[in-house]
């Protein structure tokens, strides 16, 4: 059984979601989303950690690190170890409408 020292992200001004993860070469790696809510309307971040089982069996983790930033909403981050490398893929949103904002007429 192993054991995390610290949670993966934590800000609690910011809606933090839709993580993924992916063990690698002896190293685990976490994506998520950051944005203002959880249907953005806006500013959307892909954010990366990683972290390696100490001889503990602790989970010590990198810092954050940004991959992707858009006005739009970035969505649904995935991370695959594909040839040996990692790849990050996920949507970005630019409609908006009644989807995005709750009951109304679309833009």
């Amino acid at each position: 059984m192993y054991k995390m020292i610290e949670p993966i992200a934590r800000d609690d001004s910011l809606w933090q979601g839709h993580p993924d993860v992916v063990y690698h070469e002896d190293f685990v790696y976490i994506v998520w989303r950051e944005s203002d809510r959880h249907l953005a309307a806006g500013r959307t971040r892909i954010k990366i950690r990683y972290g390696k089982i100490t001889d503990e069996n602790t989970l010590r983790y990198s810092k954050e690190s940004l991959v992707a930033e858009s006005t739009h909403r970035l969505n649904c981050p995935r991370i695959s170890v594909i040839d040996g490398r990692l790849w990050i893929v996920c949507d970005e949103i630019q409609k908006t409408g009644w989807w995005l904002y709750g009951m109304g007429a679309a833009s």
